[in-house]
């Protein structure tokens, strides 16, 4: 469907954006956020010297939480 082309796309640039900042030096770690269908898509996008820096995944849709919630979620999943 349009949609499914949309996501993917969309996977493959964040999947290119982190793997230029990956190159750069700019994180040696990465945690990553999102509502499991969608992780699932982002994760087959991403190159592999850029997935073996994710850490445990957060698989929770958080996009219209709050910073203050995000930041609790975050800690609550980083705890465990």
């Amino acid at each position: 469907t349009p949609h499914q082309h949309d996501c993917s796309r969309f996977a493959r640039d964040i999947a290119e954006f982190l793997r230029a900042e990956h190159a750069a030096g700019r994180f040696d770690r990465l945690q990553l956020v999102a509502a499991p269908d969608w992780l699932s898509e982002l994760r087959q996008a991403l190159p592999e010297v850029v997935r073996r820096t994710v850490t445990e995944p957060l698989q929770k849709s958080l996009a219209k939480a709050s910073t203050d919630e995000l930041l609790r979620q975050l800690k609550a999943h980083a705890a465990h």
